[in-house]
């Protein structure tokens, strides 16, 4: 593996309703798993996307450990 210095980049603004997400993610199923986009159809926004079960995402960040897969895995 390798790795390359990063580059500061311009600023984002998101159209993600905070209010919004937590709502969704409190109605979703966590032992089964569900997702759920909202968008705002006339301005092409996303308000809400959430996806469950989650999991943290940086353990891929250094390469992920055996114990941590098998667990993602079950």
């Amino acid at each position: 593996l390798s790795t390359t210095q990063s580059v500061a980049g311009q600023d984002m603004r998101t159209t993600l309703d905070l209010e919004l997400q937590q709502s969704v993610y409190q109605r979703l199923s966590m032992e089964q798993g569900a997702a759920a986009v909202i968008m705002d159809a006339k301005k092409g926004e996303v308000l809400s996307y959430v996806s469950t079960p989650g999991f943290d995402s940086n353990l891929f960040a250094n390469g992920i450990s055996k114990k941590d897969w098998d667990s993602l895995l079950n």
